[in-house]
């Protein structure tokens, strides 16, 4: 057996704990395989789960706990309960810390709509372990994308969001991290690892550098239909506030247009208007711009993955697009007609 999968030998426990001693070591992967593999593992999590309920006065109710969907660190569910437990990846510390401070931030203002943060700590109430929890309550309704398609709703989710974009941009940005200069980031490489052509990841380097002065603002960086709640056909909730960052508010848009949105045009084009984005002459090349950052952000946290150009790649021959000006005004000068063929 690989070394970097021994961690599946640590004791599994099929009952709750409620002391350190009965709880197996903090774990520790040797691989980044072996932590995809564990990440989601009911199982293997539980002991911790147990304790960390058990030691801060948190209630987990009786019932079977889940996996969340997607996440990047561990995640599980039980009944309003949600625990989140960072660590292994380098850039947990300040993903724990940015995702803590913003729940708090989001929390005093009640026309933002987001997790309710209920405890938040290291697991065995100790830094060495390397790892860190959140406990927040669950999100009444489903993930935006369980819905579609439904353009109704669609529509009606893109409004709700735009209103509430601007609030999210004053929160305050004290001590949360802060990107001012997208040029000392290696963004060829990380653009090289998605699905932008060799010709158009070549291009990257001066077309960021000429980009301009930054629009900075708190932005949550990841507003994806899997971050976004929806019950009986309203807004409840937009989760997962670790990629919460002080930098251009233009590195916000990618994930909304080709997420949340779909690639569909006019509803970003009514998002747009309807959080009153400030719209200039130059928006398509900032957008595009910035969603080359964006690219850029796992690289920053360590993550690796993801792609923010993959659906993007699937609605347009990004082949046959000999620039990067040419992507950015067929993908966000909105208001052309002539640039809606290769999407909704």
């Amino acid at each position: 057996m690989p070394r970097g999968w021994l961690v599946a030998q640590l004791p599994r426990q099929n009952r709750s704990v409620t002391s350190v001693s009965d709880v197996p070591p903090p774990p520790q992967f040797e691989s980044r395989e072996a932590f995809r593999a564990f990440k989601s593992d009911v199982e293997f999590w539980k002991p911790y789960i147990d304790i960390t309920v058990a030691d801060n006065g948190l209630t987990l109710r009786s019932g079977e706990v889940e996996a969340g969907f997607n996440s990047t660190y561990p995640t599980f569910i039980a009944g309003d309960l949600v625990i989140k437990f960072l660590g292994h990846l380098n850039a947990w510390r300040q993903v724990y810390d940015a995702e803590r401070t913003a729940l708090e931030r989001v929390a005093a203002d009640p026309d933002i709509p987001g997790p309710e943060l209920l405890g938040h700590g290291f697991l065995l109430g100790d830094l060495d372990t390397g790892w860190a929890w959140l406990a927040t309550r669950r999100m009444p309704g489903q993930a935006l994308w369980r819905l579609l398609p439904d353009r109704a709703l669609h529509e009606r989710i893109a409004i709700a969001l735009a209103e509430i974009l601007p609030r999210i941009h004053a929160l305050p940005p004290q001590d949360i991290p802060e990107i001012a200069d997208w040029t000392a980031i290696d963004l060829t490489s990380a653009n090289r690892n998605s699905s932008l052509p060799e010709h158009l990841v070549e291009q990257v380097p001066d077309y960021v550098r000429t980009l301009g002065p930054p629009d900075p603002a708190f932005i949550n960086a990841d507003i994806v239909a899997n971050h976004v709640y929806v019950e009986g056909g309203n807004l409840t909730g937009i989760l997962d506030w670790g990629d919460a960052v002080i930098t251009d508010r233009h590195v916000e848009l990618i994930q909304i247009y080709r997420d949340t949105l779909r690639c569909d045009r006019a509803l970003f084009r009514t998002f747009l208007e309807v959080s009153q984005w400030p719209v200039g002459p130059d928006f398509p090349r900032k957008a595009l711009g910035y969603a080359l950052c964006r690219q850029g952000l796992r690289r920053i946290q360590n993550q690796g993955g993801g792609d923010v150009f993959e659906p993007i790649a699937e609605a347009y021959p990004l082949e046959r697009i000999a620039t990067l000006d040419e992507l950015a005004e067929i993908l966000f000068d909105v208001w052309s007609p002539a640039s809606d063929s290769g999407s909704q």
